[in-house]
């Protein structure tokens, strides 16, 4: 089935909306609104609803839509974590597509165009997402290897990158890129054992209402890796837009909020070793990465708070019970 219009939600020139952009916000208001700004350039023709969600403090005032297109707009009172606000966001969307979009993220131009037009030719697929751009100097694709019992601690000690590659990966430079568009590919699918960052990332409305949702165990890292790995394990196909791009100030937010986030890293990661391979590959995740930390704080590399980060390992949040899909 093709991804035609819902006739739920009409905007001001009576269009009815084909793309739901969910926008997560907290704190920087400015930076919302250049993500705003760059969305209306990235969406082509296409007909948008905007949903933000404002996950506190509150903006002083809603955004404008794009292109005359509906707004809906979603206020909690304190961050709830970008899982419940992600799913907030699903709930209200009218379009039979949701884009997900960070709002440090800035789309390239027609990238939203690109990134819809690629899933409604292909019935097959369940999402795409689009490559990432940092400070308009690296394209890459925003993918990354599933973590495992010893994943995190391998990267900790530089046996393999920070997506959990072999050091030999590099990034797809901008030139490399351009290759590949001339090839003809428009995408290209994400294999086995990987998933993608949800800075950008466009997926069909109802299969992921189908599945839940994300899963709100996580409050601000992995729910995007525990997504694709349930879409991968019930033989969903996911892929990478060769054409789009997203420019994304990756941990922006993070280092701005402080410690916190480092818990809520590295017991996110804790929790989805545990539902991926179970309670003794949990343990094993934790002691290996405990004595990674520990190594690099003795050898003076080690830049993480490390007291945060143990309090992620070894103390789990309540909502780790829950289980998604």
């Amino acid at each position: 089935m093709r991804v035609g219009a819902d006739t739920r939600h009409v905007g001001e020139n009576g269009s009815r909306p084909q793309v739901s952009v969910v926008i997560l916000h907290h704190g920087r208001p400015e930076r919302l609104d250049e993500c705003c700004d760059a969305l209306r350039a990235g969406a082509g023709r296409l007909a948008i609803e905007l949903v933000i969600v404002d996950n506190g403090p509150r903006l002083l005032s809603a955004p404008a839509g794009v292109g005359g297109g509906p707004v809906v707009w979603l206020r909690n009172a304190v961050n709830r974590g970008f899982a419940v606000a992600a799913n907030q966001g699903l709930r209200r969307a009218g379009a039979p597509v949701v884009l997900f979009l960070n709002s440090d993220a800035r789309v390239g131009l027609d990238a939203v165009s690109r990134l819809y037009h690629a899933l409604d030719s292909d019935p097959f697929l369940a999402a795409i997402a689009a490559r990432t751009e940092s400070a308009g100097r690296c394209v890459r694709e925003p993918t990354r290897s599933f973590l495992g019992p010893f994943t995190q601690a391998a990267g900790l000690l530089g046996l393999t990158d920070v997506r959990g590659f072999p050091l030999t990966k590099g990034a797809v430079t901008g030139d490399a890129a351009a290759a590949t568009r001339a090839g003809g590919a428009s995408s290209r699918p994400l294999q086995r054992g990987r998933w993608v960052e949800a800075a950008a990332f466009m997926v069909r409305r109802d299969l992921l209402r189908q599945l839940g949702g994300f899963d709100e165990g996580y409050f601000f890292y992995e729910e995007d890796e525990d997504l694709c790995w349930r879409m991968q394990r019930r033989g969903y196909r996911i892929e990478i837009s060769t054409e789009a791009t997203v420019e994304h100030a990756e941990g922006a937010t993070a280092r701005e909020a402080g410690d916190w986030t480092v818990t809520e890293l590295y017991r996110g990661q804790t929790r989805f070793v545990r539902q991926r391979f179970g309670v003794t590959a949990a343990w094993a995740h934790r002691l290996s990465v405990s004595a990674a930390l520990a190594l690099r704080a003795a050898s003076g590399r080690g830049r993480e708070p490390l007291r945060a980060a143990m309090e992620g390992l070894w103390k789990p949040a309540v909502a780790e019970s829950t289980t998604v899909g």
